[in-house]
């Protein structure tokens, strides 16, 4: 994929954003509030937190898919992504640990063991990293998770599970590495202005913009994400683009978008 390419898929990122603007929001606020609301799980809660967004995403991204054909979303929606194969809900989950643990390892060496403790016991009693540390562990995930940037896609768009769907996923980013560096720079950005809201903002209003940015940030990246990995994984059919013609008709849409979809 070149910069034009990219440029396009952008485009029809925000096409599908602008079709169904509200129900997005929907889709984001319930999100946010489902799986950040389990890390207070004690011990375990940021590991369960990650796996179950590993396959909430890929669902989204099925949504998206669902989208380019007329469907409006709906947060019900993503009760879905529970019903892929097992093989493809581990990769998933897999995914999302793996960045999280190189982030563990990343802090472990630089903090000691007690910021990790952080992470695996009771949120309320223990001290948390300071800011400084949790935006370096952010970089550190987000760095980590780069070769499996198109695993959602190679799910969802090729139908793919486990071992499989890895594969297409790795060899996709390392064939396609210019999409997979805007995308990281776009996290990077996002991180570093959320960071330093604060320091120009009085704490009310950082807490609030960054609600936003947080929001906006969200749907935006699953937005590219999808298109990106539509048109790298299926580039003879990217079906990327809201057709309001076949609105709530999924059999206009590619069986190689959304291969789970019952027909």
């Amino acid at each position: 994929m070149n910069l034009l390419e990219f440029w396009s898929a952008a485009c029809d990122a925000w096409s599908l954003l602008a079709a169904f603007p509200l129900h997005w929001l929907a889709v984001i606020l319930v999100i946010l509030i489902a799986v950040e609301s389990l890390m207070f799980v004690p011990v375990v809660g940021f590991v369960i937190k990650l796996a179950v967004a590993g396959v909430v995403v890929a669902q989204v991204i099925a949504m998206f898919g669902l989208a380019a054909a007329g469907q409006s979303p709906s947060p019900l929606g993503l009760i879905s992504g529970f019903s892929l194969p097992l093989g493809a809900q581990v990769a998933l989950a897999l995914a999302a640990l793996l960045p999280f643990f190189a982030g563990m390892l990343f802090l472990y060496f630089k903090a000691g063991p007690q910021t990790v403790k952080f992470f695996f016991g009771n949120l309320f009693k223990i001290k948390p990293p300071s800011p400084e540390q949790f935006v370096q562990l952010k970089y550190v995930m987000h760095l980590a998770a780069l070769p499996l940037t198109f695993l959602a896609g190679a799910v969802v768009i090729k139908g793919l599970s486990g071992f499989a769907a890895v594969s297409s996923a790795i060899v996709a980013a390392v064939n396609n590495w210019l999409p997979i560096f805007l995308l990281f720079l776009l996290a990077l950005a996002f991180e570093w202005l959320s960071e330093k809201l604060p320091t120009f903002l009085p704490r009310s209003a950082a807490a609030a913009v960054g609600g936003i940015l947080l929001v906006a940030y969200l749907a935006w990246s699953l937005a590219l994400t999808y298109t990106v990995s539509a048109r790298v994984l299926n580039p003879a059919h990217p079906a990327v683009r809201p057709n309001p013609s076949i609105e709530r008709d999924v059999q206009g849409l590619s069986p190689s978008v959304a291969p789970h979809v019952k027909r």
